[in-house]
Parts: structure tokens; C-alpha cells; sequence
């Protein structure tokens, strides 16, 4: 029997693609040979069954698949492949790891905002005051393939604490996947992350999906929403209660951010904040809020949002000593966003040292060199594969446009809104067509001069993913910026993509930091590596929403003028099928001619 015969017992689909066929024979090399592995592959091609398929043999030596995905939407598909797989006959153990925000069901907890949630938690787990993580320390329930409302459906009649029995659970599971926070923020590394990397003799298999997310994703440990009269409320009360150095610390800092925010008004992007604090300082802050909470709940009194805000604010502060990290400030609308940044790309280069192979995979990984350095690749295997579907698609670049920073003026979002109108008129009613803007604040000025009124098509954003079975439907528009959930890692049925603008980066202090940085370990290619290649990547991604499978077809639009010189770092197997146009009545005839 063949390699590829004795494969093929894992993989639950009737035909099998040549695409597929490659994925998984690269793949399987690579465990053979304990390499790792870097597969650039088109989207739709089928890359994840195809992962799986070849890891399987592996798994039944007693190896672990550890699969890592951006959101938790992709989890869901990752468990629909293994339930497949396990249909066959397979036996594995699968189990989704999602954090306590979303599986909660002790009620005081799953009112609050995830990060809030997660602090309240730790408050209730560290005195005993959760009966269902109590009850789940005693008795435990079968929680492998099985998803997450499931799972939150059995736990309630049991009056069973979900996450306190996955984690339990973790170590005797064979296929663990979970979204990246679980590789990079180093609590749930640590609690999470590092328990599955030990819980066998065998050294896991590690997959990165959608892999070019890693770039964006090292750099940035987390963030939280600020409202600064709420915390300095919270710190006077604290004041009532305690005397401590710390507490007026603290506070001298929340006025220097409040300074600084007057000087975010006038200014674009992201300015840098001395924390002005040493560890023991937010240490010692955070043990007061913590006894602050205890006491308030012994007492009967209602959860103080106030701490836990603050609380939240203090564990995000810890992380600043924990490598090479930077403390931003920045400003969405009228919320301040507090960060905790690192501008080093090499700080994933150790975390999965233990590992029999990393496969590192998704549609946008150019320049290898780069993915291989910064993700520490061992003699990596690498293979490319085109689109089965690129005869059915004709791409545009299209160079009317030009949405530089320097342009976004009243004159450019008009344009911008009456290319949409024009296309939503020329496209059949019967189809879908998604668009795709560089930023939040361009989505909202096209939104400010009446899109929802200018279309004919039912506009669907990313606020609708919650209920996303129901919008595979025709005649809608979908918006969002690129980078954002609806353009990255989701099957749209869409037959027009249009990508307005190229998406590159805030020239802020965080670019700026970002690119030193990348000067020292890439020298004469930073710029490259940190804001061309990146803007090129959340564009091919969204245009990946046209191709997912051998019926679609369809037409992706690049506009923006810049990208004409940008054509040569597109995928290879894109760059022969695009065509410049520099009118839109020329555009506009091709939209209209189009077989979709």
C-alpha cells in the first residue's frame, strides 16, 4: 500500500483535489522527518482536512495535534473536520479550548464584557466562590467533540464550571485546538498552552493557521477600552479603605493619561506612556482590588464594575515586565485604547521549542524568509499551491482611485461611495458582492454619506457574524475593513470583491518603533517586512472571499491606483490573470460582460 493509500483512510471526502494531494504528502514528510513546514496555499483549496489527513497517523503513535486558529469561528471548523474523520472510524479525542468569557455559566460572571469576566473569575476561583468550579473539582463529564453550546447546555444541568472541565480534560485530549491568545499572552500560555506541550512523552504537532496573522499578533499582548472618570472613582473609594502609597501612584498615572489623551485629539495614531510604575507598586494595587471585590461580595453588595476596570487595567500593566514590550495610548472615536505593544517580530522564536513539526500555513506567507526566521522554522519544507478555481475568477486593478492618507478628503469618499453604487447597479441582483475598506474611520465616512441608502443590496457587517448561518443569502453587500473578521478566514458566496485602497499602517509612533526594530533584524528590508507586506496580505486575504469552491466565479477589484506598483509581491500563480484599468466606464463594462 502507498503512502498516500494508507493517508486516504483518514480523509472523509469522496474526491480528492490534486491541491489537496500535495498538502497532505508535504505534510506528512515533514512529521516523517521531524522538519517543519511552510504551505503557502491558495483559499478554498482545502487545507485544513488536508493538515489533519496527514497528522492523523501520528496521533495514533501518541503524538498531540495542537491546532491554532485566529478566531474561534475557525475552531468551529477545525471540530467539524474531526467529526468527519471520527466517522470513519477513527477514534479522537477533540476538544475546543475557548477562554472563560464565552463558556461561563455562572451568571454574575457571563453579564460582564469578556475581559471583566475573566477578572471576576479569578476573584471567585481564588476564594472557593464559584459553586460550579467547586462541583467541577469533585465530578467530571465527557466534554471531547463536543461544541461549545453544547458543552455549556450539559454543564448547566449539571451545575458544572465548562472551562474548569476542559482544562481538566486537556491533558488526555489528542486534538487540541484553541485561537492564538493561547500562544501569546503569557497567562494563558502558561496555565494552557504549556499543560498541553507537556502532557505526554511524545512531542505535539503544532499547526499555525492562517499563519500570516502571527506578524500582526507578536506585537500586540493585549489592550483595554479605558473610561478614566470610572477608574479614578474606583480609586478614591479604594482610598476610603486602605492607605497606600500605591493607590496615589496609580493615580498620578491615570492623569498623565488623561494629559496625553488631549494631545490624541490633535493627533493620528498611537503616542507612548510612561508607566511611571515598578511591579511591586501594581502588584500590591492589584491585592488591595482584589480584597476590595472579596469584601464587597461577603458583604452582599453588588459586583463593583469600577474594580474589576481597574483590575483588568493593573494585569495588563504586569505584562510591561515581563520582555520588551512598550505602553500605548490611542484613541477610537471617543474611547481611549491603553496597549501593551512589542515591536520585536523574534519573540515567538522559542515558545514552541518542544515539537515533533510546526506547520505554519495560509494563503499569504511571502516572503518565506521571513516566516522561517521569526517563527524559528527547522529546515522547513516548503510548498506553494495555486487556486484550483483561478480560471473562474479575472482580477482588476483598477486606478482611479488613490486612497494615500494625504487624500482622504470629502472628494475621495465620494468617489469611493459612487464606484460601490455604480457596481451594486451592474452586478445581477441575484448575487452578492463584498467590499473592503483600509480603515474603520473610511467605513464610517462612507457609512456618514448614506451607503445603506445608495445600494439596492441588504448591507451585512461584522456585527452580524454572531448569527453568520443565515447570511449566505443573494443580494447582499458585504462591509468591512480589511483586516477585519468578515475578510479573513470565512466563506462568503459573494461573485464581485471589491478592495478599496491599500491597507497599510498608521504613520504613528508604533510604525515608527515597529520599523527600528526590524532595521536591526532585517537590514535594508524593513520597510518591506513591516508595512508593505503586511497591507499586500490583509488584500489578498480579502480577496479570498471570491474562490471557495469549483462553482464560484466572480471578479476581484483592487482599486487603488498604488497597487500597479505593488503587483510584483502578489502570490505568483495571481500576478498573469490581472489586468490594469484606468477608467471606470471601461471597469464597469467588464463588471457588466462578466459569465458569473
Amino acid at each position: 500500500m502507498s503512502i498516500l493509500s494508507a493517508l486516504l483512510r483518514y480523509f472523509p471526502y469522496e474526491d480528492l483535489r490534486k491541491e489537496q494531494k500535495d498538502i497532505i504528502l508535504t505534510v506528512y514528510e515533514a512529521l516523517s522527518s521531524k522538519r517543519d513546514a511552510l504551505i503557502e496555499a491558495a483559499s478554498g483549496v482545502g487545507k485544513t482536512i488536508a493538515v489533519l489527513t496527514a497528522t492523523m497517523p501520528f496521533v495514533e503513535r501518541g503524538h498531540k495535534v495542537i491546532y491554532l486558529t485566529r478566531t474561534h469561528m475557525e475552531t468551529d471548523k477545525v471540530m467539524e473536520e474531526l467529526a468527519r474523520i471520527s466517522r470513519l472510524g477513527h477514534s479522537i479525542k477533540g476538544l475546543i479550548f475557548r477562554g472563560r468569557g464565552s463558556l461561563c455559566i455562572n451568571s454574575m460572571v457571563a453579564m460582564l464584557p469578556s475581559q471583566l469576566a475573566d477578572e471576576l473569575c479569578n476573584v471567585l476561583r481564588s476564594f472557593n466562590a464559584c459553586e460550579y468550579f467547586v462541583s467541577s473539582r469533585k465530578e467530571a463529564i465527557d466534554v471531547f467533540n463536543k461544541g461549545g453550546e453544547e458543552l455549556k447546555r450539559l454543564c448547566l444541568k449539571r451545575r458544572l464550571c465548562p472551562y474548569e472541565l476542559l482544562l481538566n480534560a486537556l491533558p488526555s485530549g489528542n486534538v487540541i485546538v484553541m485561537t492564538y491568545s493561547y500562544l501569546m499572552m503569557s497567562e494563558l500560555k502558561e496555565r494552557v498552552f504549556n499543560l498541553v506541550i507537556h502532557s505526554s512523552d511524545k512531542a505535539p504537532i503544532i499547526v499555525l493557521d492562517e499563519a500570516h496573522n502571527v506578524q500582526e499578533l507578536v506585537h500586540s499582548v493585549n489592550s483595554i477600552r479605558l473610561n478614566l472618570n470610572e477608574i479614578i472613582h474606583v480609586l478614591n473609594q479604594l482610598e476610603r479603605l486602605y492607605s497606600s502609597h500605591s493607590i496615589t501612584s496609580f493615580k498620578n498615572f491615570i492623569r498623565t493619561i488623561k494629559n496625553t489623551s488631549e494631545l490624541l485629539r490633535k493627533r493620528r495614531g498611537t503616542v507612548p506612556i510612561d508607566p511611571m510604575l515598578s511591579i511591586d507598586e501594581i502588584m500590591n494595587l492589584r491585592r488591595l482590588v482584589t480584597d476590595a471585590l472579596y469584601l464587597n461580595m461577603s458583604r452582599g453588595g453588588v459586583i463593583i464594575r469600577g474594580l474589576l476596570c481597574l483590575s483588568t487595567l493593573l494585569r495588563l500593566l504586569s505584562k510591561l515586565f515581563e520582555g520588551n514590550y512598550v505602553l500605548l495610548l490611542g484613541r477610537e472615536g471617543a474611547e481611549l485604547i491603553l496597549e501593551v505593544f512589542n515591536p520585536n517580530p523574534l519573540a515567538l522564536r522559542r515558545i514552541v521549542n518542544r515539537r515533533l513539526s510546526l506547520i505554519a500555513m495560509s494563503a499569504t506567507l511571502s516572503p518565506l524568509e521571513f516566516y522561517n526566521k521569526i517563527l524559528g522554522m527547522r529546515s522547513p519544507l516548503i510548498k506553494r499551491v495555486p487556486s484550483p478555481y483561478i480560471q473562474n475568477a479575472l482580477f482588476i486593478i483598477y486606478t482611479e482611485l488613490n486612497t494615500s492618507f494625504k487624500n482622504r478628503k470629502e472628494a475621495l469618499y465620494v468617489k469611493a461611495l459612487d464606484l460601490i453604487t455604480d457596481l451594486d447597479s451592474y452586478v445581477p441582483e441575484d448575487k452578492s458582492i463584498a467590499v473592503f475598506v483600509p480603515s474603520y474611520e473610511f467605513l464610517r465616512e462612507l457609512f456618514e454619506r448614506g451607503l445603506v441608502y445608495k445600494v439596492g443590496r441588504r448591507i451585512m457587517t461584522d456585527i452580524h457574524l454572531s448569527a453568520f448561518s443565515s447570511l449566505f443569502t443573494t443580494n447582499a453587500l458585504y462591509v468591512s475593513v480589511l483586516g477585519g473578521r468578515l475578510s479573513e478566514g470565512i466563506d462568503l458566496k459573494v461573485s464581485l470583491c471589491l478592495i478599496v485602497g491599500v491597507p497599510y499602517a498608521k504613520p504613528d509612533y508604533r510604525l515608527m518603533r515597529t520599523l527600528k526594530e526590524y532595521s536591526k533584524i532585517f537590514p535594508g528590508r524593513a520597510r518591506k517586512y513591516a508595512y508593505v507586506f503586511p497591507a499586500i496580505r490583509r488584500a489578498i486575504q480579502a480577496s479570498g472571499r471570491l474562490l471557495r469552491c469549483p462553482e464560484d466565479r466572480g471578479i476581484v477589484i483592487f482599486a487603488d491606483e498604488r497597487y500597479v506598483n505593488l503587483l510584483r509581491y502578489f502570490p505568483r500563480w495571481m500576478i498573469p490573470r490581472i489586468k490594469v484599468i484606468k477608467s471606470k466606464a471601461e471597469l464597469l463594462k467588464y463588471v457588466s460582460l462578466f459569465s458569473y
